[in-house]
């Protein structure tokens, strides 16, 4: 089997082409593995505490709200990802169609080089608001009423679907500040260090 080459760009002065950052392919199921656990615990979980509710058509209503909170959720993180990486002055596509079902983290078009902090910005921010929203509604609200349980439910799928976005935190928290980030395409990025 043969290894795909990558074309790499010249790397700017004073930086070395590193490495290849990929995107594991077990990475790509887990994702969804979670916003699916994450609805089943919440059917089971809400079906036992609140019973009466779940009974006949309200239940499966309530079901299918869950499930809309995938990529409600999805398109949710995109949104925020593109409008930091926009606001850090990237080139930024609003796509709809590629913002559903990618666990990779979308830290810019391709042909850019990123500084290793904005992409760290552009992965941790949405992760920060859902896991910020719940805790808020968990304090605040007490997590009471119907419209509180599935806004529960939609920031849960939110924060398991970023998983990818952990990944590549914990990825790039492991290298030096000055490394630059090159987008391939979504799944392929290249490392460029300081000499």
């Amino acid at each position: 089997m043969m290894e795909e080459v990558l074309e790499t760009p010249s790397p700017p002065e004073g930086y070395y082409f590193s490495h290849i950052f990929r995107y594991p392919n077990v990475l790509t199921y887990i994702a969804p593995l979670l916003y699916f656990f994450a609805c089943f615990a919440f059917y089971v979980i809400w079906n036992f505490v609140r019973h009466s509710f779940f009974q006949g058509i309200a239940g499966l209503a309530v079901f299918l709200v869950v499930i809309l909170s995938l990529p409600l959720a999805d398109i949710l993180r995109a949104l925020i990802q593109r409008g930091v990486g926009r606001l850090l002055g990237y080139n930024i596509s609003f796509n709809i169609i590629h913002m559903i079902f990618q666990p990779e983290t979308y830290t810019a078009e391709p042909g850019q080089f990123q500084r290793r902090g904005h992409v760290l910005m552009i992965a941790v921010v949405p992760l920060s608001l859902f896991i910020l929203l719940l805790l808020l509604l968990i304090l605040f609200a007490g997590l009471q009423g119907d419209i509180g349980d599935i806004f529960a439910v939609f920031l849960f799928v939110g924060i398991a679907r970023t998983a990818g976005d952990l990944y590549l935190i914990w990825h790039f928290l492991r290298m030096s500040k000055g490394t630059l980030l090159y987008n391939v395409n979504s799944k392929e990025k290249l490392i460029f260090k300081r000499l």
